[in-house]
């Protein structure tokens, strides 16, 4: 008779554990900012180099210009926040405060 015992079928897996690097790479406020520092630069450009028959059209408001330095205030927050509480690596133990 063969028995079988509890040891031979219990496979216990580790938990998936993450490096700091990988999760500052997976952290989504990173690209977030990445992307509003971009577009804010191009549309901050344009916003200079805009002509007065254009910002007439839009009733004497650069509206380019206002839009880009909004972009580039949101891109400063979410890098500032990147920083201030970076993420949680998987599989680490969370701190607690006492």
């Amino acid at each position: 008779m063969n028995q079988q015992t509890d040891t031979e079928d219990t496979h216990v897996e580790e938990p998936v554990r993450m490096t700091m690097t990988e999760a500052r790479l997976l952290d989504l406020r990173t690209y977030i900012a990445a992307l509003m520092l971009i577009f804010g630069i191009v549309v901050t450009g344009m916003g200079i180099v805009v002509g007065e028959a254009d910002v007439a059209k839009s009733v004497n408001v650069n509206i380019n210009l206002w839009a880009g330095i909004g972009m580039l205030v949101v891109a400063a927050f979410f890098t500032t926040w990147a920083l201030v509480k970076p993420p949680v690596p998987l599989g680490s133990e969370p701190e607690t405060e006492a």
